[in-house]
């Protein structure tokens, strides 16, 4: 949690000064090399003959889609709120993982599942309350 609040953060600040285009390839860049280090450590057990077509393809889309265009998004996103939003919405990612192991992947509802997605949406409900509140008494 405390690297996504870092992320949110961070993310919020650069947007001041750059567009969420260069932030999102900045951050791929710094996500790449921080795993250089796994990459030189693994590299002897791995062989690119192994790997099929189809998961190379599935590798890129999901390289673009949720590094790039996600990334993007998000920092557009953070663009418009403030950061302390912005950060209660990164509790909303565990809730959607969840959902989607559910549907693509298949896997097994667990009752406390349920109880987590209710504390994290209540959170986030809570944020939202408190920031319109203040900004109704702004007005």
């Amino acid at each position: 949690m405390c690297c996504e609040a870092g992320y949110t953060l961070m993310g919020k600040a650069l947007t001041k000064d750059y567009p969420p285009e260069d932030i999102a390839a900045f951050s791929a860049k710094v996500g790449f090399v921080g795993f250089i280090p796994l990459m030189i450590w693994q590299f002897h057990e791995f062989s690119f003959a192994n790997v099929s077509t189809q998961s190379w393809i599935y590798l890129i889309l999901y390289g673009a889609g949720t590094m790039g265009l996600g990334s993007v998004l998000w920092y557009k996103g953070i663009q418009q709120v403030e950061g302390s939003t912005a950060a209660t919405f990164m509790g909303v990612m565990p809730i959607s993982a969840l959902v989607l192991s559910y549907a693509l992947l298949g896997e097994q509802f667990r009752w406390f599942h349920l109880i987590g997605f209710a504390l994290v949406f209540s959170g986030v409900v809570l944020i939202i309350s408190v920031h319109r509140k203040m900004n109704m008494k702004l007005m």
